[in-house]
Order: C-alpha cells, then structure tokens, then sequence
C-alpha cells in the first residue's frame, strides 16, 4: 500500500523516509514552542462542529435608506437589497459575514 501512494506521488522510500525523519524534528521543535489549552482546543471544536447561524448585514448611511431597505426586506430580497443600500467595504456575496462562534 505505502509502494502504492509513493509511486503516485513519485517519491522514493529514501525520499518519504526524510520527509518522516524532518516532520519529527518539527514537532519536537514546535512542541518546545506551542502550548495547545483546552480553551483552545474547546474554542477550535466550536467552531468546527457546533451549531452555525449565517450573519448578513446592512449598512446604510441614513433613515431614509433605512427605509427602502426595510422595504426590499419585506418582500423577501435581501442579496439585492444588501447589495443596492449597503454602504460598506464588506466584499458582496450578500454581505454573508464569516463564520463565529459565542464562547460563554
């Protein structure tokens, strides 16, 4: 099986052999160096595994696109009602906001 996926990746015994050997001598560095918590490990769970919601928002300048907003939001289109009255430098994709997670 190994002779399998070295062939694929077309690599030789001597040449998996030191790239196993400089790995371990990478961790062992990188132990010295890294302290990994349980919030820390906690934390990374969260946001890999539970529950998500997807955030989008918008920002206007003023009441009176406030309102215009509301009202393409009450029909139901917000992409295009984020897109047309949001006045942010957040990239489009409907002003999808990145992925969170609340920690207690």
């Amino acid at each position: 099986m190994l002779s399998e996926i070295l062939k694929r990746r077309g690599l030789s015994r001597e040449e998996f052999g030191m790239a196993m050997e400089r790995q371990a001598y990478l961790r062992k560095i990188a132990e010295k160096r890294l302290q990994i918590t349980e919030p820390m490990l906690r934390t990374q769970y969260e946001m890999m595994y539970d529950a998500r919601v997807q955030v989008r928002h918008i920002q206007v300048a003023d009441m009176r696109e406030v309102s215009r907003a509301q009202k393409m939001l009450e029909a139901g289109r917000f992409c295009r009602s984020a897109r047309r009255a949001a006045r942010t430098s957040t990239p489009l994709r409907g002003r999808l906001l990145p992925p969170s997670v609340e920690t207690g």
